[in-house]
């Protein structure tokens, strides 16, 4: 990305929010970014609302500026060199549209989110404003644990179905050059299966990349959650990333009835792209 890298942090002013604008700033710092955080004032903006809510409206404009600086001054606190941030505030209804849309409008490469202490993917994708968001936008949005520590992105594990490896990868490898990430490229096949590994694939991504820190894994396992969540507490990853169309494919890895309790889904933020249609 040759302009500058925009992150928009919708915030409702929450644990989770606050620790998404943390991650945000984070990132934000070694790559020069500028952070946006926005606030959505979800209120009927129609001509023909009593005069009573338009004073609400008001009301809750004006609190909702006097939080956001206040945030802004919190995160700033925390870095010896403060990563530009600057607010934004919005209204209209219902938030996830006008934060889909917000995002278009100022040009953000990314949308980070908090997601309220959610456990396990199951619940960070069921019928919350992360998953609305994500179906709706075209913009990569990452979805950041409430209880996350994070210190810098110096891996990234990137569940593949290898459908689309070759465009996929080049995708995140902007991003991931950045910051001088390595990209691990990682295939989940069933025990049953045949332990199939394309020799040339992992070269192959590094030169139609032209990026050098790419290393492909292909592990068995009955169970994709657990063995993405293994190899990742394996690896010491930073991030997790995924490209779907409608979050079908998080559905299959997920299954119907995991019980196994994933603890690394309160440790690692999920990066997740708009899943195009395979381009060779």
């Amino acid at each position: 990305m040759e302009k500058l890298v925009t992150i928009l942090v919708p915030t409702d002013f929450s644990a989770a929010a606050k620790a998404a604008g943390r991650f945000a700033a984070s990132l934000a710092v070694p790559v020069k970014a500028k952070v946006v955080l926005l606030s959505v004032v979800e209120m009927d903006t129609s001509e023909t609302v009593l005069h009573s809510w338009k004073v609400l409206e008001n009301q809750n404009k004006a609190s909702a500026l006097r939080n956001l600086e206040k945030q802004v001054k919190e995160i700033q606190a925390s870095f010896k060199t403060p990563p530009q941030i600057s607010t934004d505030l919005v209204v209209g209804m219902p938030k996830e549209d006008m934060i889909v849309q917000r995002a278009k409008e100022i040009g953000a490469d990314l949308i980070v989110m908090g997601t309220k202490g959610a456990s396990g993917l199951k619940k960070i994708f069921s019928g919350s404003n992360t998953a609305r968001i994500i179906q709706l936008s075209h913009i990569p949005v990452v979805a950041i644990p409430a209880k996350i520590t994070f210190s810098q992105l110096a891996k990234i594990v990137y569940a593949s179905d290898l459908k689309n490896v070759h465009a996929e990868t080049k995708t995140l490898a902007k991003i991931a050059s950045l910051f001088n990430a390595h990209i691990m490229v990682l295939h989940v096949v069933a025990k049953k299966e045949p332990a199939r590994i394309d020799r040339n694939l992992e070269p192959e991504l590094i030169e139609k990349c032209r990026y050098g820190a790419i290393s492909f894994h292909q592990v068995e396992g009955d169970a994709v959650d657990t063995a993405i969540a293994d190899f990742i507490q394996e690896q010491r990853a930073d991030m997790l990333v995924m490209y779907t169309h409608k979050l079908d494919f998080i559905d299959r890895a997920m299954g119907k009835s995991v019980t196994r309790s994933l603890a690394f889904r309160n440790q690692v933020p999920l990066l997740v792209f708009k899943k195009t249609s395979p381009q060779g």
